[in-house]
């Protein structure tokens, strides 16, 4: 008995060979991560000798050698402010992971999550080359309503620039982008506003938790969009790299029992 099994395979070479979205750029990837992980090293290696303040460089702390646009924030601590933008933080860094849900953006999946986690070790490693350079107190150094162990510890150094608010940027930007890089017939300002909010309720109530200045908050902020958008950026496909393709190759497979 002879039993003919025809597969038309339309959509599905469509889809193997259609145009993509992103393509890993190794050389433009490796030019930027060998920096980031040099800085990354040194600014590990400089902090682990980074000790706290002492009691008398706390009395020495003076509101009055704060610019005024950041004096405000001397005033404020709430540790479940920390809490919450701990737990507004893991959903930005959640959140463009979730775009792998989505079919078409699935597919890429390789290319995406290469890309969110380069973006993050670039935001991170920049945020704490900063930390460890600028060596800026935090806001509740200065506030004597704060626990002292809190106001010595040597996490109290590290004010500029603020990390939770870089990192929380490049994971909402991200999600903003690479949805705005699948659907570009869309109007997607929606997502970016979106993303804009989310984030910045991040640096808030880093702020309003005592942990940075609002200075902090916006390079923070600028830090973190800039390496979202630089990632996405250098791995996305460029027009005419991809001739040829997007056409469908129809196959008949003959198969005999």
């Amino acid at each position: 008995m002879k039993i003919m099994l025809i597969f038309l395979l339309v959509s599905f070479f469509s889809w193997l060979y259609g145009s993509r979205v992103y393509e890993l750029d190794l050389a433009r990837s490796t030019g930027i991560l060998i920096p980031t992980f040099a800085i990354g090293g040194y600014s590990f290696l400089k902090g682990k000798n980074q000790v706290g303040l002492s009691l008398d460089e706390l009395d020495e702390l003076s509101v009055d050698d704060i610019n005024r646009v950041d004096r405000f924030a001397t005033r404020n601590y709430c540790e479940r402010a920390m809490r919450q933008s701990d737990f507004l933080l893991y959903a930005c860094i959640v959140a463009p992971l979730l775009m792998n849900i989505s079919d078409d953006v699935s597919r890429e999946a390789t290319e995406i999550n290469t890309i969110i986690a380069q973006s993050f070790l670039v935001t991170v490693a920049v945020s704490q080359f900063t930390k460890t350079m600028f060596l800026r107190n935090r806001p509740l150094a200065y506030n004597e309503n704060a626990p002292l162990h809190v106001r010595q510890n040597r996490d109290a150094r590290y004010s500029f620039i603020s990390a939770h608010t870089s990192m929380a940027f490049t994971g909402a930007v991200l999600a903003a982008k690479i949805y705005d890089d699948f659907h570009p017939d869309k109007n997607n300002t929606w997502m970016y506003a979106t993303a804009v909010c989310v984030a910045s309720t991040v640096g808030y109530l880093r702020i309003k938790a005592g942990k940075h200045f609002l200075t902090d908050v916006l390079a923070g902020a600028l830090v973190g969009t800039g390496s979202a958008l630089l990632m996405t950026e250098v791995h996305k496909k460029r027009k005419g790299d991809d001739k040829g393709e997007g056409n469908a190759v129809p196959l008949i497979f003959m198969v005999r029992f």
